[in-house]
């Protein structure tokens, strides 16, 4: 169950008389008014079904003009509006004098009953109240608190019940006051009160912690992930085997390496395995609509969404455009790989179509970048408008190289996880 709703069911049971335990020790709720010939449900013995008007006063606040709220200044008074009431918004002010029963000041029950609905036991210091708002005036028989409560267990009941209007709903004066309401005895409202306030604190650490597991909930997936290809790029993934021969490979070692990798792989050159193309630039008399026989441009918006595209009829070299189960990069703005599937195209210049040597397979090149895009992004990033890496040095980046065959395992490894992922996440 979620916090709110814990909540919503703690404040049904007070108002339902299951909260606290009656006490013989109190005595039974004199009948104010004429009771209820048809009751909603059964009470305790000693409460009794009563309106709403036979225990509180609903007072109006005031209507204003355009031209009578004002800015603040001294000897002006705020005006206390519903969008005040529940946030602390931009306030207006008012050098008008009014009837007291048009103010409201720390310790007033007020209740909002027009677009927004619900009580509040002010404590913002002395305002007008507005027109779409009550200020509660309490009889005797009932405490100010229990009724706070029992109006916040009401609101969205009276709001779907009683509400009026299309644009704005309200509810009205006159039937919130004909609202039946189970009245307990005066000393049991408070003790109910007292047990609020106490579960309330612990419903507000119930909520606390359901957010953090929310939190954990919707980060767990991307962060096992991440994980997953980290083991993946340093060997740990998969277990090595004898069978398969070491990396042998030509080219110049990396001066540093970041890690111990295991024996049988080789630290290599990132442009020792793989060649990064360049797409073409544009300029914009030359991106067109679509057409017979133009051929769409594969810009980064695209890239990771499908966005809005454009077109060119220009005739270019076979590597500028990309096809199908290419290896593409986002270098730019956006960082990130992909295995195209997205039918011929005319790849941007912030992309790199990756072209790979016979020593890498191609599915775990696609995987190495996507564990490192984020750390080339902040390692060897570029620019402060629109971040950037370099070819030259994204092709000095070191990079621990598995056999072609444990290349393969570890696809087969991480697909398999990711699936797992993924079906545990649409649970």
């Amino acid at each position: 169950m979620k916090a709110e709703q814990l909540w919503a069911s703690i404040l049904q049971d007070a108002i339902q008389g299951k909260l606290v335990p009656q006490l013989e020790s109190e005595p039974e709720v004199t009948q104010v008014g004429n009771g209820l010939k048809a009751v909603p449900y059964e009470i305790p013995k000693k409460w009794k079904w009563v309106t709403l008007s036979s225990i509180a006063s609903l007072l109006n606040g005031r209507a204003y003009s355009k031209n009578e709220l004002l800015d603040d200044a001294p000897g002006r008074t705020p005006v206390l509006r519903v969008g005040n009431f529940f946030t602390n918004g931009s306030w207006y002010y008012s050098d008008l004098k009014l009837d007291s029963n048009k103010y409201c000041d720390n310790g007033d029950l007020l209740f909002a009953w027009s677009a927004s609905f619900g009580p509040k036991i002010w404590n913002g210091g002395k305002c007008i109240y507005h027109y779409h708002i009550w200020k509660v005036i309490c009889s005797k028989s009932v405490d100010k608190e229990w009724l706070y409560f029992w109006l916040l267990a009401m609101s969205e009941r009276l709001k779907s019940s009683s509400g009026r209007g299309s644009t704005m709903i309200h509810i009205t004066k006159r039937e919130t006051e004909q609202v039946p309401l189970a009245l307990p005895p005066i000393e049991e409202q408070r003790r109910i009160v007292k047990r609020l306030y106490e579960l309330k604190k612990l419903v507000e650490i119930y909520q606390r912690e359901e957010k953090e597991l929310v939190s954990i909930e919707a980060t767990f997936p991307e962060k096992l992930r991440a994980s997953i290809l980290q083991d993946a790029i340093q060997g740990r993934l998969v277990p090595q085997l004898e069978s398969e021969p070491k990396v042998d490979i030509i080219g110049e070692e990396p001066k540093s390496i970041p890690f111990n990798a295991p024996e049988k792989w080789k630290w290599v050159k990132f442009s020792n395995v793989a060649s990064l193309l360049n797409g073409r630039a544009y300029s914009k008399s030359e991106l067109l609509n679509k057409a017979p026989g133009r051929v769409p441009v594969l810009r980064v918006g695209n890239f990771f969404t499908n966005g809005s595209w454009y077109y060119s009829d220009l005739e270019l070299e076979p590597n500028k455009y990309c096809d199908d189960n290419d290896l593409l990069f986002a270098w730019s703005a956006s960082f990130g790989p992909k295995i195209w599937n997205g039918g011929r195209c005319i790849y941007h210049y912030h992309i790199w179509k990756v072209i790979c040597s016979e020593y890498v397979d191609k599915e775990w090149l696609y995987f190495w970048l996507l564990s490192m895009a984020e750390k080339l992004k902040s390692t060897s990033g570029r620019g402060s408008t629109m971040i950037h890496i370099t070819k030259k040095e994204t092709e000095q980046i070191p990079l621990a190289l598995p056999p072609l065959e444990e290349q393969r395992r570890i696809v087969k490894t991480i697909k398999s996880l990711f699936q797992y992922i993924g079906n545990i996440k649409s649970i």
